[in-house]
């Protein structure tokens, strides 16, 4: 498992043990309010979330992090997550297929 440590984080690829955290930041007033318009999100609607970052990671060896604030040296606090991810029109639908764009791109 790939893992990234700075003085004051820890970023690390998602597991299925991430589903709570997940759906706790997705379902965040906040959050809802700002990204949502004030729809909340099911729980099935997070897992599903979940699921595309984990397989994303397996297809590729990238993706989102899962990114927690240390604590005397360890993981404490689940802050969110980020990273990058494959995604837009010109993508074949085989991630390891090519990754040509279309002629003037």
């Amino acid at each position: 498992m790939y893992i990234l440590e700075t003085p004051r984080l820890i970023l690390r690829p998602p597991s299925h043990s991430d589903e709570l955290l997940l759906h706790e930041l997705r379902s965040d007033p906040f959050v809802v309010n700002t990204l949502w318009n004030g729809v909340y999100p099911t729980i099935e609607q997070s897992k599903a979330v979940l699921l595309q970052f984990i397989n994303h990671w397996q297809q590729n060896r990238f993706g989102k992090w899962m990114v927690f604030v240390k604590h005397e040296g360890h993981a404490r606090t689940f802050a969110g997550y980020c990273g990058l991810m494959y995604s837009g029109p010109y993508l074949p639908e085989d991630p390891k297929g090519s990754r040509s764009r279309p002629a003037g791109q």
